[in-house]
């Protein structure tokens, strides 16, 4: 380990660490084993189930690390496994037992208790014979490092429902293990940056807005390079990350619902209570809140070169990904909102979208039938209002309150955590109906064997519930529309989807 100028400050004259330098090899390994008892004591005899499970993690490192902490570039070498090694082994067998304590006098007269232990594997007819074995592995093309997942287990026989559940069916074991694969590197270099280097053709004025403009969209960047050295064959990654934030102004929102009238308490500032008392400075920035959405946004790009003898071509690919919300605080009792959340996905040759593309776009709103729920609703609790104020004296007539009404005169008191306040924000705030918009285009064949499983799983899980409409029906290519709403118990969902 080397830091400059110094680890202690008083050998660097209380400046700052520049730069880090260090040399790792260690082969460090962790063995648990957890056994997990249920049983019933009779005091002379006891019986129940047990699991016995143990756990083997290694984690063989080998190489350097260089940090500087001024240019903010880091470096990190690791050399390759030149065998086989398991990273992570875990294995559990339930058992059946017996413990019977039994007491017998001894020579000199003292009865001395002791325990007979029964062990019984768990067997029988209502697990499946032959475990279900299952394994996959990548990388060794694409790195030159092969990870391999291995699974063992016995699953219960799906018509007899009184078997028991995983992992009490039966042995389980699962093996995560690396070996070199194809044309396997001798050593991989990866170097982290955190600048960008246009900033270094940048004159000072520049370099000073684009910082404040950095700071205020809270921008971060980083790059990472990833090389893999070999003879014959190296290879290279190159991934750029960028992440910033935006407040945008809020849209109409009632385009998007069939219902063209939102309630009137769902429209900001409709309550004659009024929120606590503040001041203007913090009275103005609740207005701007009130109008304005966060935008998150999240764009990744990677290159990376051929596969040797598979591929040609530099492989690219860009992912950008979006997320939408009210800037105001949890508690604040707002207008009707909703969130919104997008991918793209793009990569093949180029990320033009001339290849392969995935798009996909989520919203979380509220439901039309929830919206014609808390309408009714509101005009019940008004026409309630409205009896008992008939009885009552012109003088002494109460004003007409809803839970929200209620709500704010409770926090006008300093009270913000009572029933009425987690009913309203609760209300307001729940989001039923979520609508997913899909559009994909040369979707590799791997993808496509998945989602026709995934379909294949939904129709035989729901079929008694499920309703397929295939005749005359001309749905837009290349595309998926899904709609799930929840009802009112949040107890059943439906789902509709167009394919």
């Amino acid at each position: 380990l080397k830091v400059q100028p110094g680890i202690f400050r008083e050998d660097r004259n209380n400046q700052k660490v520049k730069n880090v330098d260090c040399e790792v090899k260690s082969d460090q390994a962790i063995a648990l084993q957890l056994v997990g008892k249920m049983s019933v004591d009779c005091h002379v005899v006891k019986s129940g189930v047990a699991l016995n499970a143990m756990m083997n993690t290694a984690f063989p490192v080998s190489g350097k690390m260089s940090i500087d902490l001024v240019k903010k570039e880091h470096k990190v070498t690791f050399e390759s496994p030149e065998k086989e090694r398991e990273l992570f082994v875990m294995r559990s067998k339930p058992f059946v037992y017996t413990e019977e304590s039994r007491s017998q006098p001894s020579a000199d007269g003292i009865r001395r208790e002791d325990k007979i232990f029964k062990k019984i594997d768990i067997e029988g007819k209502r697990i499946q014979k032959s475990p279900t074995v299952f394994h996959t592995s990548y990388g060794r093309e694409e790195f030159g490092i092969e990870f391999a997942l291995d699974s063992k287990m016995v699953s219960r026989m799906n018509k007899e429902k009184t078997a028991p559940f995983q992992p009490l069916t039966g042995p389980v074991e699962l093996r995560l293990s690396c070996k070199p694969g194809l044309h396997a590197p001798t050593q991989i270099d990866i170097e982290l940056q955190q600048t960008e280097d246009r900033m270094r053709h940048m004159s000072p004025l520049e370099r000073l807005v684009y910082a404040e403009e950095n700071e205020r969209r809270n921008e971060q960047r980083l790059e990472v390079n990833i090389h893999a050295k070999h003879p014959q064959h190296p290879r290279t990654m190159k991934i750029e990350l960028n992440a910033y934030d935006q407040k945008i102004e809020q849209e109409d929102m009632n385009d998007d619902s069939e219902e063209s009238r939102i309630p009137r308490r769902f429209r900001h500032g409709s309550s004659k209570e009024a929120e606590p008392g503040v001041s203007m400075a913090t009275n103005n920035k609740l207005k701007q809140w009130a109008n304005q959405i966060l935008r998150k946004t999240i764009v990744i790009n990677m290159e990376r070169s051929p596969v040797p003898n598979k591929e040609t071509q530099d492989f690219r690919g860009c992912v950008t990904v979006k997320f939408e919300y009210p800037s105001a605080p949890e508690w604040r009792l707002l207008q009707d909102r909703r969130v919104k959340a997008s991918i793209d996905a793009l990569w093949g040759r180029d990320c033009s979208g001339n290849d392969k593309m995935i798009k996909m776009a989520a919203k979380w709103q509220k439901s039309d039938e929830q919206r014609r729920q808390e309408s009714m609703e509101e005009l019940q609790e008004q026409q309630h209002s409205d009896d008992v104020n008939s009885q009552e004296e012109e003088s002494e007539r109460p004003e007409k309150t809803n839970i929200y009404s209620a709500c704010l005169r409770d926090r006008r008191e300093g009270l913000t955590e009572t029933r009425v306040c987690k009913k309203a924000l609760d209300q307001r705030s729940l989001l039923r109906q979520l609508d997913i918009d899909i559009e994909y285009r040369n979707l590799p064949t791997w993808l496509k064997e998945m989602s026709s499983s995934l379909k294949k799983y939904a129709y035989y899980t729901f079929f008694d519930r499920l309703t397929v409409e295939d005749v005359d029906v001309h749905n837009e290519a290349n595309r998926i529309r899904m709609r799930c709403t929840i009802n009112k118990d949040q107890k059943e969902m439906n789902v509709s989807m167009e394919t």
